[in-house]
């Protein structure tokens, strides 16, 4: 039905409605010239994004990748220009990666490239890329990295406390068995020691339990923004 009401509208006004949803759209909308290497068209979402308007992502022309990526994913390019070169009718391309604002900073980006317009050797002159943020699943992904290498740490002084809280413990035990019979000052000594390491023990555990907790949380999020990140 709305490929019907789309047909019946004219060409001024399909453009128009085709514009209307380009600009409504939260992820970044490209078509990029192959052949000449430069963008020819993105929506407006590029300066909600990065900060740069269209025209000034336009206006670099040739020099808009070694101005818009971090150096690190520049070295990818190449490679990546000559497998969209070669994309088949309905494949897509997904690749990550990261663009420079305006204001100097990078933010991670998932771009979905597809055909869009061939030239005579069947290869793609014209693709279309619809890039989404990935910035906040990047950054939370990264907390979750810091706290699991934070909680080996405090296992392993945690696992250490324990030990040494066991071998107190133990060493009581083997004390009373030595003796055939303790004074009640040595026997209340004894019952403070265990206490005292059955105590540190206790809140030992609940350290665990509760960076566990914690990391379970920041998976769950995680979890949340991967799915919500599907086109």
């Amino acid at each position: 039905m709305i490929g019907e009401l789309f047909t019946r509208l004219s060409i001024e006004e399909q453009n128009k409605m085709l514009m209307s949803i380009l600009g409504a759209m939260p992820q970044v909308v490209l078509l990029i010239d192959m052949e000449n290497c430069r963008i020819n068209y993105v929506n407006s979402s590029v300066y909600e994004r990065i900060g740069y308007t269209p025209e000034e992502v336009i206006g670099m022309e040739c020099n808009v990748w070694s101005n818009m990526l971090h150096s690190d994913d520049r070295a990818e390019i190449s490679a990546l220009e000559k497998k969209c070169l070669l994309l088949k009718e309905g494949e897509v391309s997904i690749n990550i990666n990261r663009w420079r604002t305006k204001d100097g900073c990078y933010r991670w980006f998932r771009n979905h490239i597809v055909s869009f317009r061939r030239n005579e050797r069947d290869r793609n002159k014209v693709v279309l890329a619809i890039s989404r943020d990935i910035t906040p699943i990047v950054e939370s992904q990264n907390d979750v990295v810091e706290l699991i290498e934070n909680i080996e740490k405090v296992s392993f002084k945690l696992s250490h406390e324990l030990r040494h809280e066991h071998s107190k413990i133990q060493g009581v035990i083997n004390l009373s068995q030595e003796q055939v019979s303790l004074t009640t000052k040595e026997l209340v000594m004894l019952a403070g020691a265990i206490k005292d390491s059955t105590q540190k023990i206790d809140e030992s555990i609940i350290g665990i339990n509760s960076k566990l907790t914690t990391i379970k949380n920041e998976f769950l999020k995680v979890s949340l923004g991967l799915d919500a990140s599907n086109y």
